[in-house]
């Protein structure tokens, strides 16, 4: 994250109060209400309303129970409704630059020689690979970034 604000000084970088773990809940407690009436039904929403945060822990935590109606309804959804509260995407393609294709070469059709095929690729061409982000710290007190205690609001 910090390197999309590189140009800047940086004061501070938290979570606000607004961002807590119980906005996200609730955020997207809301989208998969609006998301099944639009796109399965209202009785599907009403069942999903009657599930409670431990239902959907276990269902977290323990795979195996995700044959229930309220896990899988959600993969009729549209992509659109979705894209609104993914927690994430996968993306397959070959690189535009690559050298092997520069040769004609076939592109891998499985996911090891995919992989390899893309290894291949950022090793050619350095200057288009992107730089890691650094991390945070995701535990203990808060912290500025020169990693001194954050003071007391």
């Amino acid at each position: 994250m910090l390197e999309w604000f590189k140009e800047f000084e940086t004061i501070s970088v938290e979570v606000s109060d607004n961002f807590t773990p119980v906005h996200a809940l609730a955020w997207i407690a809301s989208e998969c209400d609006a998301a099944l009436r639009r796109d399965v039904s209202g009785a599907a929403a009403e069942k999903f309303s009657q599930t409670t945060v431990a239902d959907l822990v276990r269902l977290w935590r323990e795979p195996g129970l995700r044959n229930y109606d309220n896990w899988r309804v959600f993969e009729a959804l549209t992509p659109q409704s979705k894209e609104i509260s993914a927690a994430g995407f996968q993306f397959f393609g070959p690189s535009r630059y690559n050298a092997l294709q520069d040769r004609d070469e076939k592109v891998p059709d499985n996911l090891e020689k995919r992989q390899l095929y893309k290894a291949l690729s950022m090793r050619r061409h350095r200057n288009l690979t992107p730089h890691p982000v650094p991390r945070l710290p995701t535990r203990g007190p808060p912290r500025l970034l020169d990693g001194t205690l954050r003071p007391p609001d």
